[in-house]
Formats: structure tokens, C-alpha cells, sequence
């Protein structure tokens, strides 16, 4: 007997992840509860019922599901810090009859693992930007084919490292000083080739692969901020480019993926290449966008198969305060620097209609962002003689 379509999803982490996945959800008709020991953003959503952990232990979050009331449970994690969580405790949550909308945990250690994620994809003969052992680097760096780019090999999401989230180096003597500021935080850098050049596209590929294995997917480019930038999407918009999502498609296959996942993926115009950066095993920040263009991503993954609409590729995602410094910093703004025209900012501004805060039906995640970012400036005003 097929088991009964969630009605409950269960959202772990509070985060503007779990503000975008909520929202799809509510909209597409599930009860929402969201679990964290640390309240983000998210936790004054009216789209779930928001319950804060003392702790995030197994058996706490296990009490507060089975507490929820809801006979089929879905559950889902909006961060790898509690992605680590789904993986140490995948088993014991499916026994439980609830269905993980996650891969195993071989996957999501490949996923989460960076230098691992693309070992993986060499040997699988999956285009990826080429790894270098750092230990092999320090010894004999001029071995290397500058430029090339780092990132720490596990995504430092909250910690504050002083490390940048990725960094292009074009020489053997900056290498060294980066490999030793790795070393000195003892984090563990991963070294692969810079696909940084001229007319470089950033896609977001949105995926979901249900348990038939049938995958479907939502193309995004990441328009700002500029590829060099390094940085999280601020202005994301549906795409089109040949080749882009059937890469994504395969990866996922490769993976023997389940669940809801976003492949970032570089292509080159130029050469017509695409290469794999990464798989996020989890929701990513612009859930929404795929949903308010026609394509219900959590529905095919939860086996229910059907969109959200016809598709509608005039829709745009926006983070407001993050993309004004993406566009208006002083040293690096797209617009201040001139690569992006005032009047295209502005027209951008115009069409987008999704956003990581703002909804007119949700809108206490941005008035209490908002007014803890108003605290924040005057109490210490308040403080000064």
C-alpha cells in the first residue's frame, strides 16, 4: 500500500531558507511546522508553526513532530548545519514513517564536502573545475595552473572565520599567504582551477528528483552580484541555455538523489561548456522563484507530480539590502563602478515580485528584521555620554 501524500511538513532550521520553503508550502496547500534551537528570520513567519528547541538532539526534535499532530510528515532541512543532522539520523526518521526529503548520507557527505564533491565528479567523468591537494600546492606551488580558486572544503555558514567564501589567486606567492591564513584557522581549503573569464553565466539549476527517480528541474541565472564577486545571489531570474539543466539532471542521477537539491553550475558562452561547482542537498534561498514561475519543485519531490501553474518565466527574486551593496558599494557596486547603468538597476528593481523577506501576505519576517535592525543603531546611541 503506497503511503499517504504529507499533508505536514517539517522544517528544520529557521533560517530565509525556511522562510521561502514555508511559504511554498502554505501556498500549495500543507500544514507547516518549523523546528529550531536557534530562532532566525523565519520564526515569526504566519505561514508554520514556529516551536523553538532547548536542543537539537534526536529525541527532542522527534518529540516535537510526533507532538504536531499530523498523520504524514514530510521532513526537510533548510541548512547544512541541520542537513549534518538528516544524515546522522536519516534512518531512525524514515523507521519513524516520515519521509526525508533528503539523499542518503553518502550523498549528502559528498554534497557538503567540497574537494570530495569534485573528486567525485572526475571520476565519474562529470565536467568539474580540476582539484589540487593544498599539501601538494605548498611544496611545489609553480605546479599549479593559475589562476585558481579557494573556498573553505565545508561551507562556513554562521562561523566567523575571516576567511572570504570563495577567493580567486593568480599567483604562487598569494597562494602560499592564503594556504597559511587556512592553516592559522584551521580550516581546510579547497583548491580547484578559476573558471572566472570574460561573459561567464552563473545558473542556479532548482531540482527536484522523486523516489521513481524521475527528475525535474527550474533554471535560474544569477544575474547579480558578478561571478568575480564570489557572493551569494542578490538578483536571480528564470533562464534558458542548452545543456545547462540536463548537466544537473545527471548529476542527480549519479547521486541516486532524492529530495529537493540546487546545482550551481558555470557556463561558458563562448566554448559552450558547463561545469559542475556544486549540489546543495537541501533548499536554497530562492525556493520561491521556481514556484511563482509554474514549477512546483516540493510537489514533484513529495510524488504529487503536479505544477504549480503554466510556467511563466517573466518573475524575478530579489534581496533587497544585500543587492543595494552588491550595486552601491563603494569599492565594488555594479552601479558605482559603471558596469551596470542606473536605469537597468532601476528596471530590474521594477520586475522582480519574489523576494527573501518581503510578502504582502507574510510580513513580520521583515518588520522584526527590520526592527532589530533599528535596536541594533540605537542602543548604542543610547550608551554614548
Amino acid at each position: 500500500m503506497a503511503p499517504a501524500e504529507p499533508t505536514t511538513l517539517v522544517v528544520l532550521g529557521s533560517s530565509l531558507t525556511a522562510l521561502a520553503v514555508v511559504r511554498v508550502a502554505r501556498r500549495a496547500g500543507y500544514r507547516c511546522l518549523m523546528l529550531d534551537d536557534r530562532p532566525g528570520p523565519a520564526s515569526t513567519t504566519r505561514c508554520a508553526r514556529y516551536r523553538r528547541l532547548p536542543d537539537a538532539r534526536l529525541e527532542t526534535v522527534d518529540a516535537a513532530i510526533r507532538a504536531s499532530g499530523g498523520a504524514a510528515i514530510a521532513v526537510i532541512a533548510d541548512s547544512d548545519r541541520w542537513l549534518r543532522f538528516v544524515r546522522e539520523h536519516r534512518e531512525r526518521l524514515r523507521a519513524a514513517g516520515w519521509l526525508v526529503l533528503h539523499p542518503t548520507g553518502e550523498a549528502i557527505t559528498t554534497c557538503l564536502d567540497k574537494s570530495a564533491f569534485l573528486d567525485w565528479c572526475a571520476a565519474r567523468a562529470l565536467p568539474a573545475p580540476r582539484r589540487y591537494a593544498p599539501e601538494a600546492l605548498r611544496a611545489q606551488p609553480a605546479t599549479a595552473a593559475f589562476p585558481l580558486m579557494l573556498r573553505p572544503e565545508w561551507t562556513q555558514h554562521s562561523a566567523d572565520t575571516g576567511l572570504p567564501k570563495a577567493i580567486e589567486v593568480r599567483e604562487p606567492q598569494a597562494l602560499a599567504g592564503w594556504l597559511a591564513r587556512y592553516a592559522a584557522a584551521d580550516i581546510a581549503a579547497n583548491v580547484c582551477d578559476s573558471l572566472l573569464r570574460p561573459g561567464i553565466r552563473q545558473f542556479s539549476v532548482g531540482a527536484a528528483r522523486s523516489a521513481s527517480g524521475h527528475v525535474r528541474t527550474f533554471l535560474a541565472e544569477k544575474l547579480r552580484p558578478a561571478a568575480e564577486q564570489c557572493a551569494g545571489g542578490t538578483y536571480v531570474r528564470p533562464a534558458t541555455c542548452a545543456g545547462v539543466e540536463a548537466l544537473a539532471a545527471r548529476a542527480l542521477e549519479a547521486l541516486d538523489y532524492l529530495g529537493v537539491a540546487e546545482v550551481e553550475i558555470l557556463h561558458d558562452p563562448r566554448t559552450a561548456e558547463s561545469f559542475l561547482i556544486e549540489v546543495n542537498a537541501r533548499p536554497w534561498l530562492q525556493f520561491g522563484l521556481p514556484h511563482a514561475s509554474g514549477c512546483d519543485l516540493l510537489g514533484h519531490a513529495l510524488g504529487r507530480g503536479a505544477s504549480s501553474g503554466e510556467f511563466d518565466p517573466h518573475h524575478g527574486w530579489l534581496y533587497f539590502s544585500s543587492d543595494l551593496y552588491a550595486c552601491f558599494s563603494r569599492t565594488t557596486g555594479l552601479v558605482r563602478t559603471g558596469r551596470l547603468s542606473l536605469g537597468a538597476y532601476l528596471a530590474s528593481i521594477a520586475r522582480a515580485d519574489v523576494f527573501a523577506t518581503w510578502d504582502l501576505a507574510d510580513p513580520l519576517p521583515l518588520l522584526s528584521a527590520c526592527w532589530r535592525a533599528a535596536l541594533a543603531r540605537i542602543r548604542p546611541a543610547a550608551r554614548r555620554p
